[in-house]
């Protein structure tokens, strides 16, 4: 019979805390960060014209964590390696490191790129940081993207969750062009029909929320003007279509008449003008000259033959009663 009567054991640490004391320190999870800011509380960007600044875009992040430590502190003392800015054209799947605006010293590629770990990133006393990101055009044209900021750290073969961190994707639009007038209005010739729709072309889809942020003006000289008040106008995609309401004018009047539309933004004090969907302006106001023409539609008449098969002729029948009987046979045939 055999019986233990001591007992092993083995002391297990990696680490030894303030007191030197062995202990073992588990694997942490690589830091966290938040947005902050305009991007937190819009979750989403736009640069268009109207921007104050075009060529950057100014990115504040929060770092949770800042009673153990700033960014810079982590990845000092810690396994903290970097905190970039990363971005992508929307749809496409490989993020790449957004670049910050151009800086002095090109002894550390690494300076080139908006991170927040780095020594150039100065975070305050409560975990928040600002960089600027370098959108210049020849490096981000215009498109849609996506953003997020992501944390790494030294692998120490842990699973791959603990290396690293990202925020949530905030989308964003970058649009430095102006919309543009696309080909000539239509129709395409000289002469309208007055109450006929005309429709001008853009190379770019319009704000078309109501109420219509244009003026519209068709102007006859010595006559009268057209505006929004007497002139039917939609907007919808990349078009403008209007005509003219015919209830507030005798439409003989219009017949042969010249004629000039302009459409933007029309008078010295007004603020309206023809806006794309990012909020960028037409330069210049849409302006063409056309001609009513000489058709009064309230004098035309329309004639047209009618072959009715197998209908009973009858030359000895008077005219009023064959007539009668012709218009009862196409009465039933339209079924009328």
């Amino acid at each position: 019979k055999c019986e233990m009567k001591k007992s092993a054991y083995v002391s297990l640490s990696n680490a030894r805390d303030d007191e030197g004391k062995p202990i073992i320190e588990w694997i942490q999870p690589c830091p966290s960060v938040k947005w902050a800011s305009e991007l937190n509380r819009d979750k989403g960007f736009l640069i268009n014209l109207s921007s104050d600044i075009q060529d950057k875009l100014s990115v504040t992040v929060n770092n949770p964590d800042f009673n153990n430590g700033s960014f810079i502190k982590k990845r000092e003392s810690g396994r903290l390696e970097h905190v970039f800015l990363k971005y992508r054209k929307m749809g496409k799947l490989a993020w790449l490191r957004a670049k910050r605006t151009p800086v002095e010293d090109r002894t550390d590629i690494n300076k080139d790129f908006t991170d927040f770990a780095a020594s150039y990133a100065v975070e305050d006393g409560y975990g928040y940081s600002t960089l600027t990101w370098n959108i210049e055009n020849r490096l981000i044209p215009s498109g849609k993207y996506e953003i997020m900021v992501e944390t790494s750290c030294t692998d120490l073969g842990g699973p791959s969750d603990v290396n690293g961190y990202r925020t949530e994707i905030i989308p964003g639009i970058i649009d430095r062009s102006r919309p543009q007038e696309y080909g000539q209005p239509l129709p395409l010739r000289d002469t309208v029909i007055a109450g006929e729709e005309m429709v001008v072309m853009f190379t770019e889809p319009l704000d078309c929320s109501l109420p219509l942020s244009f003026d519209i003006e068709l102007r006859i000289e010595g006559l009268l003007n057209f505006d929004k008040d007497n002139i039917d106008v939609w907007c919808e995609g990349r078009g403008i279509g209007f005509q003219i309401n015919l209830g507030q004018i005798d439409y003989k009047k219009l017949l042969n008449q010249d004629f000039e539309v302009e459409i933007g933004r029309i008078g010295g004090e007004s603020l309206s003008n023809i806006y794309d969907s990012n909020g960028n302006s037409l330069e210049f106001n849409v302006k063409f000259k056309r001609t009513f023409a000489a058709i009064d539609l309230s004098s035309a008449s329309t004639s047209f033959k009618l072959l009715l098969e197998d209908f009973p002729c009858d030359t000895g029948t008077d005219i009023d009663v064959a007539t009668d009987e012709i218009s009862k046979e196409i009465v039933d045939l339209a079924d009328l």
